[in-house]
C-alpha cells in the first residue's frame, strides 16, 4: 500500500489507489479543524494550538505504539523471531517518544 500523499482517516472507509479495495484505519492523522467553542470567536493562542496538536501526536503515537506491539506478537507467533524483535522494538521506541511528547505538553501547560 502507497502512502505517499496526504489523507484523512476518520475511520472511513477509503482507497489510496484505482485497483485497491476500500478499507479503514483504525487512528488518525493530522487534520485541519477547529477547536472553538460555540460563541466563543477568539483565536487559540500558540500555547493553545500547539497543547492541542501535541494532543493529537500523543493519541496518534499511542495507536501506532499498539500496532507495533500487536504485530510483534503475531510475527513471534508465526514463527518470525527477527521481526517480532524488531517490531517490538519500535514499539519501545514509539513508548519512549510517547513518554517525550507527554513531558512537552505538560511543559507548555505549566
Amino acid at each position: 500500500m502507497n502512502h505517499d500523499h496526504e489523507h484523512s482517516h476518520h475511520n472511513h472507509a477509503h482507497k489510496h489507489e484505482e485497483n485497491e479495495k476500500p478499507h479503514t484505519h483504525g487512528h488518525t492523522h493530522d487534520h485541519e479543524h477547529t477547536h472553538d467553542q460555540p460563541g466563543n470567536k477568539e483565536e487559540l493562542t500558540f500555547d493553545g494550538k500547539l497543547a492541542i496538536l501535541i494532543g493529537h501526536w500523543i493519541d496518534h503515537n499511542k495507536s501506532h505504539q499498539q500496532t507495533y506491539e500487536s504485530w510483534a506478537e503475531k510475527a513471534a507467533d508465526e514463527n518470525q523471531p527477527e521481526a517480532a524483535a524488531l517490531l517490538k522494538e519500535v514499539s519501545e521506541d514509539s513508548r519512549r517518544i510517547t513518554t517525550t511528547l507527554e513531558k512537552a505538553l505538560q511543559d507548555i501547560r505549566h
